[in-house]
């Protein structure tokens, strides 16, 4: 009964020494957080060993239970009828992730991989993963375009500004040509897809959260560019 009491008293003395939020999650995974606040859907949290790092957020359905540091309970309950109504109303509840303009943070507060996040987008918001994937397609050929545009337009320009020959300045002007409108397609379609790559992200995060959204997205196919209206 002493060694009972002992263990008790210095599990509390513990407690109170490293007192967090404790975050426990439906799959067993207990996270600890400072919580800063708590809405009809969303919990937002600080992790405790990085109170000046990223705000995070978890939907109130992936979460069990919520003790605070203060030895306060959330308790969260679904209820059979609502969880049903739920799961049809929005079938593609599954979780955010944290980004900075179109690099990847984080996932319903772990680390996630690039090929992690286009996994979820494919399987539960189409309209991020195509966006993800146009995106990157449109960054790839403007970098590929700035690549190939930048040299040809310095080399052209170089022949003209510095050679006397005329033949030379002829093929200088020619390169010129191909180089400049080259350079200056590139730069909006790398711009354009990093846009749309974080735009992927903000989608996802609100078909997360049960929204609808429609755009209109500039697309980079096999048949060229071209416009299209997306729901």
């Amino acid at each position: 009964m002493k060694k009972l009491f002992l263990f008790t008293l210095l599990f509390a003395l513990t407690h109170l020494i490293y007192a967090d939020d404790i975050i426990y999650l439906n799959n067993g995974k207990e996270i600890n957080a400072k919580v800063l606040k708590v809405s009809t859907n969303l919990v937002e949290y600080k992790k405790s060993n990085n109170l000046e790092g990223p705000t995070y957020e978890l939907i109130k359905d992936k979460i069990l239970m919520i003790v605070y540091e203060n030895g306060e309970k959330d308790i969260f309950i679904k209820e059979e009828i609502g969880s049903q109504k739920n799961t049809l109303n929005n079938p593609g509840i599954y979780g955010t992730v944290e980004y900075d303009g179109e690099k990847l943070l984080a996932y319903n507060g772990d680390s996630i991989t690039t090929e992690r996040y286009i996994e979820l987008a494919k399987q539960n918001c189409l309209q991020a993963y195509s966006l993800y994937n146009n995106g990157q397609k449109l960054k790839t050929a403007g970098t590929i375009c700035m690549c190939v545009g930048a040299p040809l337009t310095t080399a052209g320009l170089v022949f003209l500004i510095f050679s006397k020959d005329y033949r030379a300045n002829m093929i200088g002007g020619a390169i010129a040509l191909v180089g400049m409108p080259t350079l200056a397609t590139g730069i909006p379609l790398f711009c354009v897809g990093k846009y749309k790559k974080s735009k992927s992200y903000e989608v996802f995060n609100r078909k997360s959260q049960g929204y609808t959204t429609s755009q209109l997205q500039l697309n980079l196919n096999n048949d060229g560019i071209g416009l299209a209206l997306v729901f």
